[in-house]
């Protein structure tokens, strides 16, 4: 299903996020002076619209989020190109309709956007989308080890802000969400490539930890 007026695109995006909760996504993000960035986002419906929140820490996508005019949002079909997109890798993508940033792939649907507006809440940068066209892919089934993979990368962002602030305890807490989702993956990704990342993730995350001089003597 593709709609690239934006009444169609209104309505296949009410199909696509029903409840108000948070989406999780990979987005990219696009400003005339930088270029595309794409990155794990979270977004959540606000009546017509979707809502992007930019964390502290994470200082590139803050930076295009400042400026950014565009976006695309890819639900991916598939754990791996977010655990790849942490770990700084590159990734492949479906060239938009209407926009400028690529759309990261796989995915089983995508909406292209414009950033109607931008406020700050607290330390953290919301920016309002307005879709403009909205295209489902193929699908793909949902599975366990799909869900524990988006928990470690959750928890993972979550280590980089707290090592960031030199809070120790709120970090290694989340490195340890990391290793429980971890359990679930190497008991059930039989094939191996989410878990390959996931035990790259974590060990990228102690990495961070040590340079932040949290003690992580029990974790690894």
């Amino acid at each position: 299903m593709t709609s690239s007026s934006h009444g169609g695109a209104l309505r296949l995006v009410d199909i696509l996020f029903p409840h108000d909760t948070v989406y999780e996504t990979l987005t990219s993000l696009w400003a005339p002076s930088l270029g595309a960035y794409t990155a794990p986002i979270g977004l959540r419906r606000r009546g017509r619209r979707l809502s992007i929140l930019i964390y502290p820490g994470t200082r590139r996508l803050r930076t295009v989020a400042e400026e950014a005019v565009e976006a695309c949002i890819s639900l991916i079909s598939t754990p791996e190109p977010l655990l790849a997109r942490l770990l700084g890798r590159q990734l492949h993508h479906y060239k938009p309709e209407i926009v400028h940033p690529p759309c990261p792939a796989p995915a089983t649907a995508l909406v292209e956007a414009t950033v109607s507006s931008r406020a700050r809440r607290g330390d953290m940068l919301e920016l309002t989308l307005e879709p403009l066209a909205a295209r489902t892919l193929a699908p793909a089934g949902y599975t366990r080890v799909h869900g524990a993979a988006v928990e470690l990368a959750v928890a993972y962002t979550r280590v980089l802000h707290w090592a960031a602030e030199r809070r120790c305890k709120e970090a290694v807490t989340n490195l340890e969400d990391m290793e429980r989702a971890y359990k679930i993956i190497e008991r059930l990704d039989w094939g191996g490539t989410v878990k390959k990342l996931s035990r790259a993730l974590i060990e990228q995350a102690l990495r961070v930890l040590a340079l932040a001089a949290c003690p992580t003597e029990a974790h690894g």
